[in-house]
């Protein structure tokens, strides 16, 4: 007799605790090991019974079964080994995998118990092996059910921590392993803590139900999951439960309102119906949700024919539908179509129907699944929100990709002067029919950009035909609207808008400008632009005649340098009033300094050009050389009278031409959200700044960027509209926090920046600070939001990238801080 077997049979008698736990165990084998000498373990000939192999030919050494196991199980059971070792509370229990001589899988249940000397050393390890194959294989069973409808299956462990998850469950938390620590399973719950917590110290009595959100290693759209946890009541050490993902009935809320709206979030749904059914109809089982749907009890519906009860009790029309619905899953077809049925008190809503078959691994149909998700609010939201769309006046267009079929709506068709069922069969070819060819090639490197996945919008301006013939101008923006599973676009949505009037516009000011240059280079008498310091900004060929000086000379000096010294005291009293409003323009005699020395008789007619907040632009010099005309006063006074009449309308030309301009600048540069600078404005004024600072006319520059945090998971919690009306609020609140020295603009979607001249380091950090504050306590929104903002400051050989990019990163630095916080691009260096 192997001398560990005589050695277990002597403490048998020694110690009841040991055949009590040989009798506690459903014994398929059992195991002594030696681990003094741990190559020795004897074996049971059931042991090795079980897994299909003669026990004679097995030597009883530890290293024979070790080959047999799964090498992820043997790790797990070391693991529980040495943990059991260090600690006799912590059990060796756990269910493994090993290889049966004729190639399956048997599942084995081992448990162990360390035999220690009276130091409390373990020395010995006696073990039982269940058998629970078949167990498993009914587990398997239910998984694959479990699978049809996305379910999976967890049991926790309160005293080792272990979770073992389905592979369902393993593959919607994206793991690796089906064994899990319980803190590494909860992290995986949004709130999971708190879940945690509750379930170590309350005595759960009757199950839990949880929605909760996934927490996914990788960024995503949000992934929603119902939990439903009970308590093992037979052992109170085990926990387990199901997790069943719910994010499909957004899915199909989405791809309905996405038929219909442009603009529109993604809407909340609760979870919908489910219900299990034979191959000929009979319901075998509904969910809470269906019962409650009805109002009804389970009584009241298992058992019957699924178009036999009350939910389709509307019509006979309704039922026979159902039926053959039912009819096409038996034969492996799936269905989905929107009915109407029976809910609480005799009402009816409709609901989005969905049949399709279960399989066994024979691929053989043993259920159906049906499942019900209400849309009925969809259904109505759709209508008002067709009527929102309507609204706007705006052309909408939707292009499915994979089919290239266009829909568009009538304000779409009407900027072409079509009716919508015109363009009932518009495709790609069709639509860029319309589009004026020498447009074409700015257009279509843009829409293929989208296309393959190299950015998820494109602006542009561009012009279509009329069916009259004409051309129009339109503004269209498109954006990526749905992807595949690869991340290819599969939908585009795009807005279009009739801009005739502004191209017309912006056509009449450039003829304008011109006609005004023309004007002034080729006027009869000297003109200038002259700056608030006297400096010539612009001169024409005739007053060059005048003083002699060529036009680069002049440009580099001021009128107060040719003017005769005795005069200049009467041009400036004169200039000095009509800067403080006093006068509109002025005109006098003055005398010039030749180029050659001798003195030129001039008549002066100034005006003065300012901007919308009253502020001197420029001045609008006429000279006229009246040296030979002084002889002659009557000749004089005509020329006055006909210069004060040129000056009168090339000044009435001339505001005109900038109120027209000032009104096609703020058109240009303005952001039709938020009313703040747009991109285009802000990329000048920064330019101009960094031009200044290079030429020392400042002292100090910083730039402040900014985004909201989390907005994208704010738009799609609430949708597009409140998350429009979040930056609006947002804007309001920076452009009344800021200085009014800074410059405030939107940089791009949740993105804003501010250009903070004559500003060190600190105080841009302070000033960033106040508008962090200020966006924190907005009210009026559907929940707080905050910011994150980075700050960089001029360094010498700055270009406007380089100080663009130094914000950027102390944005990036800021968002990896936690968020709702500022940081200075010094700071991270």
């Amino acid at each position: 007799m192997h001398y560990l077997k005589k050695e277990l049979y002597q403490l048998i008698q020694q110690d009841s605790k040991i055949f009590d736990f040989i009798q506690e165990s459903s014994l398929d084998g059992i195991w002594y090991w030696d681990l003094q000498q741990p190559e020795n373990e004897w074996m049971s000939a059931k042991f090795w019974q079980t897994l299909g192999y003669d026990p004679e030919t097995k030597p009883h050494k530890a290293a024979a079964w070790q080959s047999m196991i799964f090498e992820e199980d043997l790790a797990i059971a070391v693991h529980n080994f040495h943990q059991h070792c260090q600690d006799p509370q912590y059990p060796y229990d756990q269910t493994v995998r090993y290889q049966h001589a004729q190639g399956h899988t048997v599942w084995i249940r081992c448990r162990g118990l360390a035999i220690r000397d009276h130091t409390g050393k373990a020395i010995r390890m006696l073990g039982a092996h269940q058998d629970v194959t078949a167990l498993k294989q009914k587990e398997e069973l239910l998984e694959r059910c479990n699978q049809a409808a996305n379910i999976g299956f967890w049991e926790m462990d309160l005293v080792s921590g272990h979770v073992f998850i389905s592979p369902v469950l393993k593959k919607m938390l994206d793991v690796k392993s089906t064994l899990l620590e319980k803190e590494d399973f909860f992290y995986f719950f949004e709130g999971g803590s708190n879940l945690f917590t509750l379930l170590e110290t309350a005595d759960i009595k009757e199950n839990l139900i949880h929605e909760v959100k996934l927490n996914k290693k990788n960024a995503g759209e949000a992934q929603w999951v119902k939990l439903i946890i009970a308590k093992d009541q037979a052992n109170k050490e085990i926990i387990y439960g199901t997790c069943q993902d719910i994010s499909q009935v957004r899915g199909y809320q989405q791809k309905l309102i996405d038929q219909e709206k442009k603009y529109r979030s993604v809407f909340n749904s609760s979870f919908g119906a489910i219900g299990i059914l034979t191959t000929s109809g009979l319901l075998l089982e509904a969910n809470e949700t269906a019962l409650s749907l009805g109002d009804l009890h389970e009584w009241q519906v298992i058992g019957k024919y699924f178009w036999d009860t009350p939910w389709w009790s509307i019509s006979k029309e309704v039922q026979n539908k159902l039926k053959a619905s039912i009819l096409t899953a038996a034969k492996g077809g799936e269905v989905s179509y929107e009915s109407l049925i029976r809910v609480q008190e005799k009402n009816t809503t409709t609901i989005l129907l969905s049949l399709r078959p279960i399989y066994n691994d024979n691929n053989d149909i043993i259920f159906l699944l049906a499942e019900g998700l209400p849309i009925q609010e969809t259904l109505d939201l759709n209508t008002r929100y067709h009527s929102l769309i309507e609204g706007t006046q705006l052309g909408v267009w939707e292009w499915d990709i994979k089919s290239d079929t266009f829909s568009v709506n009538q304000h779409w068709a009407s900027i072409l002067g079509l009716q919508e069922a015109h363009l009932a069969h518009l495709d790609t070819e069709t639509w860029q029919a319309f589009i004026h060819p020498g447009d074409l090639k700015t257009i279509l490197p843009k829409m293929q950009a989208c296309i393959s996945g190299q950015q998820d919008n494109c602006e542009c301006e561009f012009r279509v035909q009329h069916k009259n013939g004409h051309w129009v101008w339109i503004a269209e923006k498109a954006y990526i609207a749905q992807y595949d599973l690869q991340g290819n676009p599969l939908v585009i949505y795009g807005i279009r808008q009739n801009i005739n009037a502004r191209k017309q516009a912006q056509e009449q000011l450039r003829q304008s400008e011109e006609a005004f240059h023309n004007n002034f280079k080729y006027a009869g008498v000297g003109m200038a632009i002259v700056s608030p310091q006297g400096q010539w900004l612009e001169v024409n060929a005739k007053l060059c005649e005048i003083v002699g000086y060529t036009q680069e000379e002049l440009l580099a000096l001021t009128f107060q340098d040719i003017t005769y010294p005795y005069d200049l005291d009467a041009d400036l009293h004169f200039l000095n009033q009509v800067i403080d409003g006093e006068l509109e323009n002025y005109q006098l005699e003055k005398r010039y300094v030749h180029k050659q020395g001798h003195l030129v008789y001039i008549l002066l007619v100034v005006s003065v050009v300012r901007d919308i907040q009253g502020k001197v632009l420029y001045f609008v010099s006429q000279i006229i050389d009246v040296s030979e005309l002084k002889k002659a006063q009557a000749q004089v006074q005509t020329l006055l009278d006909l210069a004060h009449q040129e000056n009168h309308q090339l000044v009435q030309i001339r505001q005109q031409l900038e109120k027209e301009n000032i009104d096609l600048k703020l058109d240009v540069e303005t952001d039709e959200l938020t009313k703040a600078y747009n991109r285009r404005a802000f990329n000048k004024r920064l330019r101009q700044e960094i031009d200044a600072m290079q030429q020392q006319e400042m002292e100090s520059l910083s730039l402040v960027i900014l985004d909201i945090d989390h907005f994208k998971q704010y738009n799609d919690t609430y949708g597009h509209p409140a998350g429009d009306i979040a930056l609006r609020k947002v804007a309001e609140t920076l452009e009344k926090t800021k200085r009014s020295c800074d410059f405030f603009a939107r940089y791009g979607g949740e993105e804003f920046v501010l250009i903070l001249a004559e500003t060190s380091a600190p105080a841009a950090i302070a000033s960033a600070q106040r508008l962090r504050e200020a966006v924190s306590h907005i009210k009026g929104l559907r929940r707080p939001v905050t910011i994150s903002l980075g700050v960089g400051t001029w360094q010498t050989q700055m270009q406007a990238q380089d100080l663009l990019q130094a914000a950027d990163q102390a944005l990036y630095q800021a968002k990896a801080q936690g968020r709702n916080c500022v940081v200075h691009y010094q700071d991270i260096l």
